[in-house]
C-alpha cells in the first residue's frame, strides 16, 4: 500500500547551470516553460521529467516573484523538490564548441551533485 505524500506548503527549488547555482530555496510555486506550454508546479506536484522550452521560469519566494529567462534544459520534479537544469539561460547560451549532449549531461549531473547530497541525488534517481 502506498503511503500518502506529506502535506507541505512549499516547493524546494533548484535552478542550476553547469557553471553555477542560480537559485536554491523554498518557494510557494514555480511556473516553467516547457516545449509544449507552461507548467505550474505547486507543493505536492506529481513526479515528472520534461524538456524546457524557451521562455521565463517564474517563482514566488514569499517575498515576491522572481524570473529567470531560459532557452533549453531539463525539468525534474520529485516528491520533495523541483530541479531545473539549464543548458542555456538568459541572454547567454552555452557556446556550441563546449561539447555535445553527452558532455552537457555530464556537466549538468556534476552541478546537481554539487548542490544536493549524495542521498538526495539517489532519491531523485529512484523517482
Amino acid at each position: 500500500m502506498t503511503e500518502p505524500t506529506p502535506a507541505v506548503d512549499y516547493v524546494n527549488l533548484y535552478i542550476l547551470t553547469p557553471e553555477e547555482v542560480l537559485y536554491e530555496g523554498q518557494v510557494l510555486w514555480v511556473e516553467v516553460p516547457l516545449e509544449d506550454g507552461l507548467l505550474g508546479v505547486w507543493p505536492g506536484h506529481a513526479p515528472l521529467v520534461a524538456a524546457l522550452g524557451e521562455g521565463v521560469v517564474r517563482y514566488d519566494t514569499g517575498e515576491g516573484v522572481r524570473e529567470v529567462a531560459v532557452r533549453r534544459g531539463v525539468l525534474r520534479i520529485g516528491i520533495e523538490r523541483c530541479a531545473i537544469l539549464l543548458s542555456a539561460w538568459g541572454q547567454q547560451a552555452l557556446p556550441e564548441q563546449q561539447g555535445d549532449k553527452e558532455e552537457l549531461a555530464a556537466e549538468l549531473e556534476k552541478a546537481l551533485f554539487e548542490t544536493l547530497s549524495e542521498q538526495e541525488v539517489e532519491e531523485l534517481q529512484k523517482e
